[in-house]
């Protein structure tokens, strides 16, 4: 039995061998064909590579070129905004002088067009102007010589009486005092009541403020007088105005001159208008506008005139309106808002106004107790 398996086996191996023997020739044609393909593959993917290579080195080129006209671009791109701002310039430049031309033109036409008109208002202005200064210095020499003549006679006599016009008197500068409370301090104090940016203050606010502006009034009216004082002085040639008889007899030549009368009084009272003014806006910057000042300045000037009628008098007229002190029928009355058994006064709505000169007191103050 493993005869008969030995001698198929062969046999099989027999049959095999002629099979392959017959294949054998076929595979090698294959074979031979498959290799000669591969080498035309190669031959191609070579051809191929050189190809991608010299477009590798193309497109860099390329790439190269384009970087460069970029940089030129900009380059030319910023030449032509160069040339564009100075082409603006010159332009600009060009406009100017041709309207300096014509302007110049234009004006030269007027000149000669209205210009024999021109000159002739100018000269009769100028006349005018010449004319209005001689009488200003007319005015201003008179002034000094009754300046020199008043405070000469000062000096040398020391016996010139006040001058009692009406409006200095004290009866009336106490009427006018009065008229000034009753009137204007009250006229202000009804507007500022109906201010939307007061409405949180009291009426002893409101009050206040009235006050302190009579007060600046006061200092400024006193700062004004002294320097007149100095100006006649020096004028004079009055060296030793530090001497008391000196400066009396300067002080009442001034104030017999600037204030012997309301209507001629030779005093600008814009300057010291200005500088309470200034002070308001300052003091009060919360609620201060220009229709405030427009409502405040009429009782400024109230204050002002009166204070320059009072400043400017030999007597020593002076006003009261420190507090803490003894309350005393004879120079105060009492406010609606006191107290009727106070016996110390806590402040001054409106001050007293005494003549210093025998203290008689002229207008009680009106306080709080």
């Amino acid at each position: 039995m493993q005869r008969d398996l030995i001698d198929a086996i062969c046999i099989r191996d027999e049959a095999q061998l002629e099979i392959t023997s017959t294949e054998e020739p076929e595979f090698l044609n294959r074979l031979a064909s498959a290799e000669i393909q591969n080498s035309l593959i190669r031959e191609d993917t070579e051809r191929l590579s050189s190809k991608v290579q010299q477009l590798e080195a193309d497109l860099s080129q390329v790439f190269a070129m384009n970087s460069a006209i970029q940089a030129r671009y900009r380059e030319s791109e910023s030449e032509v905004k160069m040339l564009q701002t100075e082409l603006s310039g010159m332009h600009e430049k060009l406009r100017a002088e041709q309207q300096e031309k014509k302007e110049s033109h234009e004006e030269k036409l007027f000149q000669e067009h209205v210009g024999e008109e021109q000159s002739g208002a100018l000269a009769k202005r100028n006349a005018a102007l010449q004319s209005d200064n001689i009488l200003l210095q007319e005015q201003l020499s008179d002034l000094r010589k009754r300046l020199e003549s008043q405070a000469r006679q000062q000096v040398e006599h020391s016996g010139v009486s006040e001058s009692l016009c009406d409006h200095r008197r004290s009866s009336e500068l106490a009427r006018r005092f009065d008229d000034l409370y009753n009137d204007s301090v009250l006229q202000l104090l009804d507007w500022l009541d109906q201010l939307d940016s007061l409405a949180e203050w009291t009426e002893d606010d409101l009050n206040e403020i009235a006050l302190e502006i009579f007060k600046e009034c006061d200092a400024v009216a006193v700062k004004y007088v002294e320097r007149q004082v100095l100006d006649v002085a020096g004028f004079l040639g009055c060296k030793a105005i530090k001497s008391h008889g000196v400066r009396d007899a300067v002080c009442k030549a001034v104030s017999l001159v600037l204030g012997e009368s309301k209507d001629n009084r030779v005093i600008d009272i814009s300057p010291m208008k200005q500088e309470v003014l200034r002070f308001i806006s300052a003091q009060y910057t919360r609620f201060y506008n220009e229709t405030v000042e427009d409502h405040v300045t009429p009782f400024v000037l109230d204050c002002l005139d009166f204070l320059l009628d009072v400043k400017c008098q030999i007597t020593p007229f002076c006003f009261e309106w420190d507090a803490g002190v003894q309350f005393q029928g004879e120079k105060h009355k009492r406010y609606h808002a006191s107290s009727s058994s106070g016996t110390r006064v806590k402040k001054y709505v409106w001050p007293a106004f005494v003549d210093g000169s025998v203290y008689s007191v002229l207008c009680k103050g009106l306080v709080v107790t």
